[in-house]
């Protein structure tokens, strides 16, 4: 049966085996891993013995996944992509084009979930963002008019407001207007902080975020210009709010359990 051909498949050890199978017995054993619930450990160290030889073939088959991961009932267990690889991102990383090229055709298939799938796949793969896959994200913002921005936008979505988004986001000011809402996103995308801890964790993010955009005040572009402006300001009152929350949070359990500030 199909499962126990891919069990075999799966404990295949000699890579040399796989260089001596064409590409249409690579989409075989593709198309057999398609059916499975998820990419565990094993399955993963197959695909990236794969990826060595047949890249492309490896990428069509992640976005194969990804789109019946859409088209499963919302009760499924079956998982398109895991949200850590340990070994295919070695590989799948030095193709930004083509990942972005799959995941650019899910957003284009008007996926309405598509940050959780299409836009999750490049995070996946690019954790933190490499200058190829940065440059070929800047081309989408830059050239690719307002369904260029608003695809752009949704995959950064799945990051934390890091450094390394700053000259794509930069790209995305620059191409829209002033008073444009989609800034709104923009803004959003710079606030996402991830895992705090403390009660002034918050605070202490904003305060970095705000030492980060910092240089911003100084762009040759106006439009960086003045967005670092008012984002400046909206930190400012975003501070002001942590440290007052954090500092009734402090006090009202000093009041209740007796504790003390250690801040």
């Amino acid at each position: 049966g199909r499962s126990s051909d891919l069990e075999a498949w799966i404990y295949v050890k000699e890579t040399a085996f796989l260089e001596i199978l064409e590409p249409d017995q690579i989409n075989i054993i593709l198309d057999n891993i398609e059916t499975t619930n998820n990419i565990d450990f094993h399955t993963e160290e197959l695909l990236a013995r794969i990826a060595e030889e047949h890249i492309e073939l490896v990428i069509a088959f992640l976005g194969r996944r990804l789109r019946k991961d859409r088209d499963m009932p919302s009760d499924s267990i079956y998982e398109g992509i895991p949200f850590k690889f340990h070994q295919l991102c070695n590989t799948l990383s030095k193709h930004p084009n083509s990942i972005v090229g799959v995941s650019r055709e899910l957003f284009d298939e008007n996926d309405f979930l598509f940050e959780f799938r299409g836009g999750r796949f490049i995070n996946v793969i690019f954790p933190e963002f490499n200058s190829d896959l940065e440059n070929t994200l800047i081309e989408q913002a830059r050239n690719g008019g307002d369904t260029g921005i608003k695809f752009v936008l949704r995959i950064i979505r799945n990051y934390k407001g890091e450094e390394f988004l700053h000259e794509l986001i930069k790209e995305i000011i620059c191409s829209l207007d002033e008073n444009d809402q989609r800034l709104e996103s923009v803004e959003l995308a710079l606030d996402a902080t991830g895992y705090v801890t403390g009660e002034f964790g918050f605070r202490d993010a904003y305060i970095r975020k705000k030492a980060e955009i910092k240089p911003w005040l100084e762009d040759e572009r106006e439009k960086v210009r003045l967005f670092a402006e008012r984002y400046s300001r909206t930190l400012d009152r975003q501070i002001a709010v942590e440290q007052k929350r954090a500092q009734e949070d402090i006090e009202m359990r000093k009041r209740e359990y007796g504790e003390s500030n250690t801040e």
